[in-house]
């Protein structure tokens, strides 16, 4: 069990939310098409 701390973080979640698919970041279709190969 982590010491306690004087700072307390929440992230509230949202009842049966998806988690969101994204990208890292774009990429050319061509640098794509090369790594789907």
């Amino acid at each position: 069990i982590p010491p306690v701390r004087e700072v307390e973080f929440n992230i509230e979640l949202i009842p049966k939310a998806e988690p969101i698919s994204k990208a890292p970041y774009r990429m050319a279709p061509v640098e794509l098409k090369e790594l789907k190969d």
